[in-house]
């Protein structure tokens, strides 16, 4: 019976065991979150000296809502006594000539045996030995009249330590304003195994000096307002800069204009109808040729101022008018339309004549007190496909005449003598050439004659190689001046270059200046006031900044990089011309 027992409890006692182990089985899982609390352990270095410990750094701790303030000894380190594990506290450090850092740390051990958990904190020295250094010179084109290059000043430089990445962006950003001659100069904290930095050049905007045509046609040295941009990108319209001689003249303007009674009028002249005048028929009518069907019938015109009439030529079929032919002109001639003689047809026909004789221009009055051509408009009458057409010329002497045929009639044919306007080739009236086809006498309309100022050009090739002025251009001789008395002549120096040019005018008897001519052709004249490459070319396009370079690694303590930048003439804001 004993032995009964005996064998059941030992069949028993693996049983109870493997209940027991499954119940109260202990995971290292279970002992972590049993531990409940570990020791953190900050190490604070200077990473700008190999990793040497920074004593004296305040380390505060924000964890589970608890902040605590601690000093690390002369090993650089602090420790914070049983610190909640699981997830992230947030540490600060921070110590005088160093850089700050605010960055988290994991309170999470690797094993349940683990007691103490610990993290390394990079501090940067802010010591100048200790320091790499960032140094240049910011220049610009904002005067293009004189031959260097501007400081930009008063700008700020960026530097970004890339590696600073706990620093918030404020503390990796070192900046320097350039000073009066556009020099800058940055320390940057690095470590010393060699950090990557990127500079920040400004973009900014400020006023240019050059020397411009202006919107009324003025030659001028302004300023406008101009964007530079370090790099190359287009934030602004591109555009050349002109080139500009430094001198530029003027004359006075002349005295007001005078004269009246002057007038044009025209006489039809005596043709050929074959030869200015069309038919068109309109209607047929009947009974001509009494019925019977005829080619080559013919119509008498009404006579000429001869008693001689001219003939249409028709063909009838059935009484009726069923074709135009021709003109038969008999020598008959006439300055107005004739009349068609009809008899012997039951009903008339219906036939238009389109006759344009041709027209001599006169001069009815010759006008008194004249120093200059008045202004004249005409108003003309054609035939197109038959229907007339009503055309008007404003100014039959501003070149571009298109109703009498010629440019600028009147100076070509006329002439102004005494005071009054004779016509050059034909006596005191008649102007030549002035023989015209129109439908209807031509209307001419006079106005009294308005003075205009003359209009003088100095070109970059009107500045020899030897600085003197060489010639000066007429753009426009005006009107209104006397050939007796010609105008002054005013030379203007731009942007100081040049002196002692002087010059006079000549006028022609129409009233206009003709020609300049140089009596003493200065010196020190320029060809491009904007010339401010000082290279002696007319004329520049726009200069583009020098694409610095931004971007450097493996910087570390006691480096200079020295990088210039040179902005160019910036980007155009404003028309150059319009200022729009």
């Amino acid at each position: 019976m004993k032995k009964q027992i005996s064998k059941l409890i030992l069949l028993m006692v693996p049983i109870m065991l493997l209940f027991s182990c499954n119940k109260d089985k202990f995971s290292e899982k279970d002992a972590l979150n049993s531990q409940q609390t570990v020791d953190l352990l900050v190490t604070v270095i200077d990473a700008s000296t190999s990793m040497a410990p920074v004593d004296g750094a305040t380390v505060v701790l924000v964890s589970d809502s608890t902040i605590v303030t601690k000093t690390t000894n002369a090993n650089g380190i602090v420790v914070f006594p049983s610190i909640k594990i699981g997830g992230e506290a947030t540490v600060s450090v921070s110590k005088t000539d160093f850089t700050s850092v605010l960055t988290t740390v994991s309170t999470n051990p690797d094993s349940y045996r683990q007691t103490q958990v610990s993290a390394i904190v990079n501090l940067y020295s802010i010591d100048p030995t200790k320091m790499a250094t960032f140094q240049g010179r910011l220049t610009m084109q904002s005067d293009l009249t004189n031959r260097n290059r501007e400081p930009a000043a008063g700008f700020t430089v960026k530097a970004k330590n890339n590696n600073l990445i706990y620093s918030g962006i404020t503390g990796q950003l070192f900046t320097a304003v350039t000073d009066a001659d556009g020099k800058y100069s940055i320390s940057v904290p690095v470590s010393s195994s060699g950090d990557n930095i990127t500079l920040y050049y400004p973009d900014f905007t400020t006023n240019q000096t050059l020397a411009i045509v202006k919107p009324d046609n003025s030659i001028g040295v302004v300023t406008r307002s101009v964007l530079y941009s370090s790099d190359n990108s287009p934030l602004g319209d591109l555009y050349n800069i002109p080139a500009i001689p430094s001198v530029y003249a003027t004359v006075a303007a002349p005295p007001a204009a005078a004269g009246s009674g002057f007038a044009l009028s025209s006489k039809a002249n005596r043709v050929l109808l074959s030869s200015y005048a069309t038919a068109t028929l309109i209607d047929g009518g009947a009974g001509y040729n009494g019925g019977v069907s005829i080619n080559n019938y013919q119509l008498t015109l009404s006579p000429d101022p001869h008693g001689v009439s001219a003939k249409l030529q028709v063909d009838i079929t059935g009484g009726k008018i069923t074709n135009i032919d021709w003109f038969i002109d008999n020598g008959a001639t006439y300055s107005s339309t004739p009349t068609l003689n009809q008899n012997g047809a039951t009903t008339p026909a219906v036939i238009s004549i389109n006759f344009q004789p041709t027209y001599k221009i006169y001069i009815s009055n010759r006008g008194t007190g004249y120093n200059t051509f008045p202004l004249v408009s005409v108003e003309t009458e054609t035939y197109n496909s038959g229907t007339k057409v009503i055309a008007v010329d404003p100014d039959i002497n501003d070149w571009s005449t298109v109703n009498l045929g010629n440019s600028a009639i009147l100076s070509n044919y006329a002439t102004i003598y005494g005071g009054i306007i004779r016509s050059k080739a034909n006596g005191d009236t008649l102007l030549a050439a002035t023989s015209y086809s129109f439908a209807s006498a031509p209307v001419f309309t006079v106005v009294n004659p308005t003075s205009k100022p003359a209009i003088l050009t100095v070109n970059t090739w009107s500045i020899n190689a030897d600085s003197t002025v060489y010639s000066i251009d007429v753009a426009s001789g005006g009107s209104g001046y006397n050939p007796d008395a010609p105008p002054a002549v005013t030379l203007t120096t731009l942007a100081g270059y040049g002196s002692g040019a002087v010059a006079k005018a000549t006028v022609d008897i129409s009233g206009a200046v003709s020609g300049i001519f140089i009596t003493n052709p200065g010196m020190k004249y320029v060809q491009n006031v904007n010339d401010y490459k000082k290279s002696g070319n007319t004329g520049y396009a726009r200069d583009f900044p020098d694409h610095p370079n931004t971007n450097y690694s493996g910087i570390k303590p006691g480096d200079i990089i020295v990088q210039d930048v040179y902005y160019g003439t910036g980007y155009q804001i404003l028309n150059q011309n319009t200022g729009k």
